[in-house]
């Protein structure tokens, strides 16, 4: 994480490009987010650089590091019809849902069944894309890079936004997320790509 930031780490040279964005597809650390990790992520967010993470697929429990500390924008998964997924762990302090893969919109078949391709490309010899192999799989660990992704391209527009500001203006890039009953205290957005995003 601070090598991506471009920040120094011991015995390892400088990154010359640091990240803008920097997506974390992982969780399971601690339940109170680790004043070192904290303080780390706050030397990143000096920087201006987003960092986004995944909640984790815990079946509703609350969210760990490093989605739970000060400054990340933490992802949990929705299903095809805007629900939070049974898998995404769920809790108040989630900053925003994405398509993270699960159950079917006919019911026909399992959650595990409907799952997200991410497809890999590399460039042949005339410059040209080339597929080179397809994974799939179901998570929120599919749902947070959709969210970087997103940042990405709000970026190519809008260069100069920070995180903060993207956070203070969280409704012109998300919609509700059906409540669930689950959460009585969870206010939960999902993202939505609309042009208008991105002006």
């Amino acid at each position: 994480l601070a090598w991506a930031a471009g920040l120094p780490v011991e015995g390892v040279q400088l990154n010359a490009n640091p990240a803008k964005i920097i997506n974390l597809s992982f969780s399971g650390g601690k339940q109170v987010c680790g004043a070192d990790l904290q303080k780390l992520l706050d030397r990143v967010a000096k920087k201006n650089i987003f960092v986004v993470a995944a909640v984790g697929n815990t079946f509703g429990k609350k969210i760990t590091e490093p989605a739970n500390c000060s400054g990340v924008i933490s992802v949990g998964s929705v299903d095809a019809e805007n629900n939070i997924e049974t898998y995404s762990a769920l809790d108040p302090r989630t900053v925003i849902y994405a398509p993270g893969g699960g159950k079917s919109l006919d019911n026909n078949a399992p959650w595990r069944t409907n799952k997200l391709k991410v497809a890999t490309f590399e460039v042949d010899f005339w410059g040209q894309e080339v597929h080179a192999g397809v994974a799939r799989g179901v998570g929120t660990s599919y749902a947070a890079p959709l969210v970087s992704g997103f940042v990405s391209l709000l970026l190519s527009q809008r260069p100069e936004m920070t995180p903060s500001e993207f956070l203070s203006q969280l409704s012109k890039f998300s919609r509700p997320v059906n409540p669930t009953d689950k959460c009585a205290d969870c206010n939960p957005k999902g993202l939505t790509m609309m042009p208008s995003n991105f002006r």
